[in-house]
């Protein structure tokens, strides 16, 4: 009994000391609790690369005073014209160095005509409109930037929910989740159920060694009508994304998601976009899925008279631009900056 008790005061007692410390800091960058996002500020890390070729070595990635990627906030941001890149692991480009994800070429790019130029990348690697909904409201409406960007697509693909769990019991930040300890280990699992669905950065991904698979006509077509449903509920979170940026005097654009699959073949590899595997499905059918995404932004862009840049066709698809089927190389960042500030140049200048 003496043993059982000493054992439950040690275990109370390191919850306790847990709870305290997690308080004041916590060891990841971006913690989702409850249902606010909150973000690590003043953060450098530098990731080492051995094994993907299309990668650098060393990759330095760090967020500024306000837990963005780029520079800090000016003393007076009102007197600059202000963009915000947001979006998921595609706009957030971790894997990129602070110099070469898209949003801070885009700078660059923006500024050789824009005097007092701003631009932040707001990337959150695994976000979804669901999230993109949280962050406006709890980090961008505040800033009151002229812009925001809007990357979206493939983290809302049949995506009816926040986060990966479904009971509001689960949810941390509520009653008893409000423990530090617990928003701590539900980060944790997201960002592990994250990696597990996605190819991580730490694998040497070979195109021409990815296996190949094909979805019969009868299979294709019922992946393709299981997203009628979420589709609906997706094009209520885009038109909840325009109404916070209008009511706030916030110019939204958005920009449809590209991918290195579809129904042709690699030119840099001479692969079949079409066969390749991507999650249980052929490039061909991912592609007709992921597309019925792009074809409501466009839509509901067209509709509200919201400016769209349509990635998805501009950006060719070729592997020397991505490194893994969606995230892109430093050639890709550079391309990607391009073709978008081409875009926004003509827009603004409009």
């Amino acid at each position: 009994m003496k043993n059982l008790l000493a054992f439950l005061f040690a275990t109370i007692l390191i919850l306790i000391i847990g709870e305290v410390v997690l308080k004041f800091y916590h060891p990841l960058p971006t913690l989702v609790k409850g249902d606010q996002i909150i973000l690590n500020t003043n953060f450098k890390t530098i990731i080492t690369n051995e094994v993907n070729p299309k990668l650098d070595s060393e990759i330095l990635v760090s967020k500024n005073s306000i837990g963005f990627r780029g520079p800090n906030l000016p003393k007076h941001l009102e007197d600059h014209y202000s963009i915000i890149t947001v979006g998921g692991s595609t706009t957030e480009c971790l894997y990129s160095n602070d110099d070469k994800t898209w949003t801070h070429l885009l700078n660059k790019r923006l500024a050789k005509d824009i005097d007092d130029l701003w631009v932040n990348n707001a990337g959150l690697s695994g976000h979804s409109t669901f999230g993109h909904i949280i962050f406006m409201k709890d980090h961008i409406i505040d800033l009151n930037p002229d812009m925001v960007l809007f990357l979206v697509g493939v983290n809302d693909l049949a995506r009816s929910s926040q986060g990966p769990f479904k009971s509001k019991k689960a949810e941390p930040g509520k009653g008893w989740f409000r423990s530090e300890i617990y928003t701590l280990i539900f980060n944790l699992y997201s960002a592990q159920k994250a990696k597990v669905a996605a190819i991580s950065y730490d694998k040497a991904f070979n195109l021409m060694q990815q296996p190949d698979i094909i979805i019969d006509s009868v299979e294709r077509t019922e992946q393709i009508e299981s997203h009628d449903f979420y589709l609906i509920l997706y094009e209520n979170r885009l038109l909840e994304l325009i109404t916070i940026c209008q009511g706030n005097n916030i110019e939204p654009v958005f920009l449809t998601q590209p991918a290195l699959f579809g129904d042709l073949m690699d030119p840099t590899t001479g692969v079949d976009l079409g066969t390749i595997r991507w999650g249980e499905l052929d490039g061909s059918t991912g592609w007709q899925v992921l597309e019925l995404y792009n074809e409501l932004v466009r839509k509901v862009c067209e509709e509200n008279e919201i400016a769209l840049i349509d990635l998805a066709k501009l950006l060719p698809k070729d592997s020397k631009y991505f490194w893994d089927l969606l995230h892109y190389t430093n050639e890709g960042n550079e391309k990607v900056a391009e073709v978008v500030g081409e875009k926004l140049l003509k827009l603004i200048s409009d």
